[in-house]
């Protein structure tokens, strides 16, 4: 059902709703115990008050964008309540205040960041084995040309060492950039490669010699030149990883995966998945023009499979931007990202593979936090035993 419960509740609050929209919040509440508690929720001050902190802490995507036109609207308006005039029960009629407008709102924007719609008969439940297991960080290691490997989440901000021509930066944002001499290509000149890789619940960033901007997600990893001397610059991935090119029409930038995927840039931004446990490889492009095996991709598209097809490029590059969008997506995909991103190791049943969810939620969460919002199947729960995370039917 598509409406702005926002919106619809302060409406209804204020006395303006139509008998239509009357029925639609009716229908709304009748849908679950878990809505009749969140509608009861906002006649209490202090839940109000903790919705509002609850907000301000956790990330805030697009849901904040999409209601900051209501809430400057609210400034510009006194919401009084009339006496009830409908079935569902109303606040009476003490005043509802700016501030408890605002709750409704929010409360409303972390009732869908928290409980992401489920696609299916019941809701999953977590079991109270569960222990606190913190979201990945900035962590990496960078392999130089000679085979030693440095952990860089244990050394201090500043150079690192030269290669080359090149000097290794770590910077203080968990990224790692190289200064490198304008590079003149030359046929006496050995190209010294090296090697970035996260861990699992590992994300890190690496500015190239050429200045092309790279993000990797957990357990990627990019291998690269130290400086670009060739006619082409070529690096080659594994996992995931999202790459803003710096333009160069004289020397080509190619991407190249593990399963042998050879993706041919100018400049553009795009995303690159090749997980070796996901189906196959996928290219997504937000910007500029790409091309794969013969394929030329423009923006909002993705290649997989051998096809060009439309993506959702907001969804793949989520990661990115500090978010799980499970929109569409389904079970055994979102445990994988889970996995990932809190070292953990999964087991469902077979039975649950075809569990679709929906919704987003911040990879800044703690996964008790994340499993509680991903709660809504009743004979379905999660039950965590060291690293190892059940779900059990």
């Amino acid at each position: 059902m598509n409406f702005n419960l926002g919106e619809l509740l302060i409406k209804h609050f204020n006395g303006q709703t139509s008998e239509a929209e009357e029925r639609i919040l009716a229908e709304w509440l009748s849908r679950s115990e878990e809505n009749r508690k969140f509608y009861d929720s906002f006649s209490d001050k202090e839940n109000i008050r903790q919705r509002l902190a609850l907000f301000n802490s956790i990330q805030q995507s697009a849901g904040w964008q999409k209601i900051e036109g209501s809430i400057e609207s609210l400034k510009r308006e006194e919401l009084t309540v009339t006496p009830a005039s409908s079935p569902i029960r109303r606040f009476g009629s003490r005043l509802i205040r700016y501030a408890a407008a605002i709750a409704i709102l929010l409360g409303c924007a972390v009732y869908f960041y928290w409980n992401p719609v489920v696609k299916g008969k019941d809701a999953l439940k977590t079991t109270s084995s569960e222990t606190e297991l913190l979201p990945g960080g900035d962590r990496a290691t960078l392999t130089l040309a000679n085979g030693t490997t440095i952990d860089l989440d244990s050394l201090a901000n500043g150079q690192l060492v030269t290669e080359g021509s090149a000097k290794i930066i770590k910077l203080s944002n968990g990224q790692l950039s190289y200064l490198a001499k304008p590079d003149v290509p030359s046929s006496s000149s050995a190209v010294a490669y090296n090697t970035l890789k996260t861990p699992k619940g590992g994300q890190y960033q690496i500015i190239l010699p050429d200045g092309t901007r790279v993000w990797l997600n957990a357990t990627s990893s990019v291998t690269y030149p130290t400086a670009f001397l060739e006619k082409e610059r070529v690096v080659e991935i594994a996992g995931e990883v999202y790459f803003e090119v710096m333009k160069n029409p004289k020397r080509p930038f190619k991407v190249k995966t593990d399963r042998g995927t050879v993706i041919e840039v100018l400049g553009t931004y795009f995303n690159v998945n090749a997980y070796a446990d996901e189906k196959s490889d996928k290219t997504s492009l937000l910007e500029g023009a790409i091309k794969i095996e013969g394929k030329l991709l423009a923006p909002g598209q993705a290649y997989t499979n051998g096809k060009v097809i439309a993506t959702d490029t907001d969804q793949d590059i989520a990661w990115k931007n500090g978010v799980f969008n499970f929109h569409n997506v389904k079970l055994p995909e979102a445990m994988r990202q889970i996995a990932r991103w809190y070292d953990v190791d999964i087991r469902y049943d077979e039975k649950a593979a075809e569990i679709e969810f929906g919704g987003k939620m911040g990879r800044n969460l703690t996964l008790e936090q994340v499993l509680k919002g991903l709660e809504g199947i009743d004979d379905m729960r999660f039950k965590l035993e060291g690293r190892t995370l059940f779900v059990i039917l």
